[in-house]
């Protein structure tokens, strides 16, 4: 076998796997006492955001504040690889996979998660009950930052900017 058709089978695998099962997250019931004429001092920790990611067969949808790596799916590959040399498409693909890794390595040392998807339809739930429908291969980016209160960002994992996204992912506002 060749490197391209190596190559080819490891990126299609990860595109398949990344867009797998998702476990659902787990509810925590916290009880809580009564103590009257007492003054109590609480501290409070906010908890960790919930990350919940739905796949069917034609979208993902996202009902938490997070970040989405967009990659090609195995239709869109193969005709990549009818139109670009194995030598460019080497190329083209290793840069569809380093920035993306750059930015996921900052994200680990994070709260917030993220998630690969090649699916057609991306579908963002947002606070306020409204949802954004987003067509993958219609968009001019590779990744999607999203929080809950604001409309997802489009941009390119080259162009992630620490300081400015996470507070964006944090707050909702640039």
């Amino acid at each position: 076998m060749n490197a391209k058709t190596i190559f080819s089978g490891i990126l299609f695998c990860t595109i398949l796997i990344s867009c797998g099962d998702i476990p659902e997250p787990v509810n925590q019931t916290i009880e809580v006492e009564t103590i009257e004429d007492q003054e109590i001092k609480v501290d409070t920790v906010a908890p960790p955001p919930l990350v919940t990611f739905e796949n069917t067969d034609t979208s993902l949808i996202v009902d938490s504040s997070t970040v989405i790596f967009l990659y090609p799916d195995s239709t869109e590959y193969r005709e990549m690889e009818a139109k670009y040399s194995e030598e460019d498409l080497t190329e083209i693909v290793s840069g569809m996979n380093w920035y993306p890794f750059m930015v996921q390595e900052k994200l680990d040392s994070t709260e917030f998660k993220y998630q690969d998807c090649s699916l057609p339809l991306l579908v963002f739930n947002k606070s306020d009950g409204s949802s954004i429908l987003l067509e993958r291969k219609k968009l001019e980016g590779n990744m999607i930052i999203f929080n809950v209160d604001a409309d997802p960002i489009v941009t390119y994992a080259v162009n992630f900017d620490e300081k400015t996204h996470l507070n964006f992912l944090r707050t909702g506002k640039l």
